[in-house]
């Protein structure tokens, strides 16, 4: 499955400093791909950060210092200048976490490119996996470790409400 990582298309992470960190050091391949060649585009997304708890390591910095950090990656879909999600008295509810799970996928879903990694954290992908997503094989729902990655093919099915995944 590694030699599939070379036609990724997109690399998305979320804009914590250690999801984007772990992206920029799996994919470097792609980061560093030379002139006229096929790299992947890098771009960062706020519904697929940490879920967020009263914990000041669960704090988004602000986005000046993301993108003063890391320029290589596209930053504009982030508009909000500091993390509005985090709360010092209060952990986000994971109903609030499942949601903008749910709300990611139906973004991925809008895009163009098939082959996608997200760099994103386990209790972010804790909540989409059980409960955004059916999936066939039980151990996909199990706790993601530091750095692990999991090769999954995400099935669109439409229904008759709008949005259905």
């Amino acid at each position: 499955q590694l030699l599939r990582l070379k036609d990724l298309e997109l690399v998305v992470v979320s804009p914590f400093r250690r999801a984007t960190e772990t992206a920029l050091v799996a994919f470097n391949h792609l980061v560093q791909a030379p002139a006229g060649t096929a790299g992947a585009s890098f771009l960062g997304h706020s519904n697929c950060g940490e879920r967020r708890h009263e914990n000041v390591a669960d704090l988004r910095r602000t986005l000046l210092e993301i993108k003063e950090e890391f320029p290589n990656i596209d930053w504009s879909g982030i508009t909000e200048e500091t993390d509005e999600l985090w709360s010092a008295t209060a952990s986000e509810s994971w109903r609030k976490c499942s949601d903008r799970a749910y709300d990611f996928l139906l973004w991925l879903r809008s895009r163009p490119e098939k082959e996608v990694a997200v760099a994103t954290h386990s209790a972010w992908l804790f909540a989409l996996t059980n409960t955004v997503t059916e999936n066939k094989d039980p151990a996909l729902s199990e706790w993601f470790q530091t750095g692990e990655m999991r090769s999954v093919t995400l099935e669109f099915i439409e229904g008759e409400g709008k949005g259905d995944l």
